[in-house]
């Protein structure tokens, strides 16, 4: 049932979902700013209208967003692509190599937040070490789906691909990579938001130039209504970069 309430609103036209956070928004404005009494851990709208500007004025806000999301969408296409010209021989050795993927099994159990500790202390306040490691992210999310995915590939495919004499890097590269591409890119949405929440943390942790050192100072100074206004605004970005990244999929991998 929850997978398929996911799939409802994942289905919801992009006119919609800015509908929806529009009247959300309305609500909280209309409730918080002329109807409740004020509470210290919802902040009237004015109030976060105030923190926002001071946000952009005194910590420099667009600096550190055009970090961040510099970070997370170059890291985004740059994963992308290397999986994507390295399809045919990491296909090779999920079917043919299997045991090799064997290796990776004790890092499983390790949370991305202790890697994020670990390059921190490697790599102190390192911007090229925030972006590799969103960028080693990526591309594990990307081959944890390609190894899923690719125990779901249509075997007549393969057989048809092998009577026209088509040789094995050839039915991976034009056949399997080609029948599995709309799942894996499908599975984007997921990573963009998985990415911002990994890139954050990152940046939180390490106190580098970014929102997630943003967000660390306002925790440090117990600021309810920066921390709420940058939520928003980051939660409309994530949005708007979800409508995007759906739409370049459906544009790219029409065949699915």
């Amino acid at each position: 049932m929850n997978n398929r309430l996911t799939q409802n609103l994942s289905e919801i036209k992009p006119s919609k979902q800015l509908s929806i956070v529009a009247a959300l928004i309305l609500i909280y404005i209309v409730l918080f700013e002329f109807v409740f009494i004020p509470v210290r851990f919802i902040p009237k709208p004015s109030i976060l209208f105030e923190s926002f500007m001071s946000l952009w004025d005194s910590y420099n806000l667009a600096a550190l967003l055009f970090s961040t999301t510099s970070i997370i969408y170059i890291s985004l296409l740059l994963g992308s692509m290397l999986v994507t010209f390295s399809a045919k021989y990491l296909l090779k050795i999920i079917y043919e190599y299997p045991g090799i993927l064997n290796l990776s099994t004790p890092f499983k159990y390790f949370t991305v937040f202790f890697f994020a500790i670990i390059f921190n202390l490697w790599f102190s306040d390192s911007f090229i070490a925030e972006f590799i490691f969103a960028i080693l992210f990526v591309f594990a999310f990307i081959i944890s789906s390609l190894i899923t995915e690719s125990k779901k590939e249509k075997e007549e495919y393969v057989l048809a691909a092998r009577s026209l004499g088509l040789n094995k890097d050839e039915i991976y590269s034009k056949i399997i990579w080609k029948e599995l591409q709309p799942k894996i890119f499908g599975g984007l949405l997921k990573l963009h938001v998985s990415l911002w929440m990994i890139v954050l943390i990152y940046e939180f942790v390490g106190q580098t130039e970014g929102v997630g050192a943003l967000y660390f100072s306002a925790y440090q100074y117990n600021d309810i209504g920066a921390i709420i206004a940058l939520g928003i605004l980051i939660s409309l970005l994530i949005l708007i970069g979800n409508m995007l990244i759906k739409y370049l999929n459906n544009k790219i991998f029409f065949w699915e």
